[in-house]
């Protein structure tokens, strides 16, 4: 009878070694193709917002407001994002006829309504934080909040009413993007074009801890304190603002937890084009009433971010575009010339 031969311990090392080589070519081009279907997927996201800007533009002729200074009693904080003007274009008719729009949106019956609304379109999924509660009032969310789109206030390093500014910035105040306070846009103010204004990109959403953290192994990522009498020198001039932030060391304390956290409130709802997507540089400023520093355009896609144009067009942004080109990008009547490959 033949005598059956086992493998020798050389050959199943060889075919350990083949599966691992195999392993490590091919799961590499598995979870990049499964961040490239994510990546799609935020983009279907945020361009249905731009369906949604375009639907209420159809009726009132005008952008939704960034903020209002007239509701809430605690800065923006406690005044509506801009998601909660578009509330019926975007299929949540109940929850916009049961809020009551007299008071704050963190009241406990808004904040009910709003926490019952699940509006995916808000959330990216190469977020790892996009299903993640906060704490709120020293408790847990009933759901979680965090959205990963935000509004573009433009160059300018606040969202305030632009007529105030306009005492401290001059004629800079043409730097703002299309959200404004206390006013609502419309198309012919969008002087340098709708098809290369940004009107929405994307933000990382914070861990709800206070804790200075590093996402993905990337540092500079988070917002750091810096006085506002500081910052407001240097509201209208993106150079200095972000020599400011330059400046911070990476142990600096942070509140990375509040960016884009509650969706319903204008104050986690807004970034500007300071620095440019995904920057190396830590985002800085002050958030104890109206926020004022640098808040930046940022992804956990690769090296991009997605960008929603006046037009409803969705572009994503390269991390290595000309910062001045991403700053034009930002304005609505700045009246720069570039070149439209970005």
């Amino acid at each position: 009878m033949a005598q059956r031969r086992a493998f020798t311990l050389t050959e199943l090392l060889v075919v350990f070694a083949i599966i691992g080589v195999l392993l490590s070519v091919t799961l590499p081009a598995v979870q990049a193709a499964r961040e490239a279907a994510r990546r799609l997927y935020c983009q279907s996201n945020i361009r249905q917002i731009g369906t949604a800007l375009q639907s209420f533009q159809s009726v009132s002729r005008t952008f939704p407001i960034g903020v209002s200074s007239k509701i809430g009693r605690d800065g923006l904080g406690s005044s509506y994002s801009v998601f909660t003007r578009i509330l019926a274009e975007l299929d949540e008719v109940t929850v916009a006829r049961s809020v009551d729009w007299s008071v704050s949106p963190l009241e406990e019956n808004n904040r009910e309504f709003f926490e019952s609304a699940s509006i995916a379109i808000l959330k990216c999924p190469s977020d790892p934080n996009v299903n993640g509660k906060i704490v709120i009032q020293g408790t847990d969310s009933r759901a979680p909040l965090g959205h990963s789109y935000v509004a573009s206030v433009g160059v300018l390093g606040s969202m305030q009413n632009e007529q105030k500014l306009g005492l401290l910035l001059g004629d800079k105040t043409r730097l703002g993007g299309p959200f404004r306070e206390d006013v609502a846009v419309r198309p012919a103010e969008i002087v340098d074009g709708l098809f290369c204004t940004a009107f929405f990109s994307e933000r990382r959403i914070g861990t709800s801890s206070n804790s200075t953290y590093v996402p993905n192994g990337k540092p500079f990522v988070d917002v750091a304190r810096l006085p506002t009498t500081e910052l407001l020198v240097d509201m209208g001039n993106p150079n200095r603002l972000s020599d400011r932030c330059a400046t911070i060391p990476l142990n600096f304390p942070t509140w990375s937890r509040t960016n884009a956290r509650q969706w319903y409130s204008a104050v986690y709802s807004f970034y500007n084009h300071v620095l440019g997507p995904n920057a190396n540089v830590a985002d800085c400023g002050d958030a104890t009433n109206v926020p004022v520093g640098v808040f930046s355009a940022r992804s956990y896609h690769s090296s991009c971010v997605n960008t929603l144009f006046g037009d409803g067009h969705v572009e994503p942004i390269s991390d290595s575009i000309d910062l001045e080109v991403w700053r034009s990008l930002g304005s609505r009547a700045g009246g720069e010339s570039f070149s439209f490959e970005y």
